[in-house]
């Protein structure tokens, strides 16, 4: 957590759009969290993402949606910090997701 520098901390609690490829991180429908990512094809067929193109979304609670190759839009609040998964960092960035198109 000490290498993130202090003005991107700052941006926790910003509220964001930002636009990717859903990664799914357990399942295909009725997803409540998922990876965001600039490109799937980098991702899939090629390096996988650096943390600092990974987003971890999570919806609000009763929001759920269903995985799409499409590109797409998400909307919520930032949180910006290493979450750890297993001993590794995974993400360095998250949204809380009010809206997604």
């Amino acid at each position: 957590d000490g290498q993130i520098p202090p003005d991107v901390r700052q941006l926790t609690g910003s509220l964001i759009r930002l636009h990717g490829y859903m990664i799914p991180l357990d399942q295909t429908t009725n997803l409540t969290r998922f990876a965001l990512v600039p490109s799937l094809f980098n991702c899939c067929f090629g390096q996988p993402p650096g943390l600092q193109h990974t987003v971890i979304v999570t919806l609000t609670p009763g929001f759920a949606v269903h995985y799409t190759s499409d590109p797409i839009t998400t909307e919520g609040t930032l949180s910006v910090g290493e979450l750890r998964e297993d001993g590794y960092v995974v993400s360095l960035f998250q949204v809380t997701a009010q809206h997604i198109e």
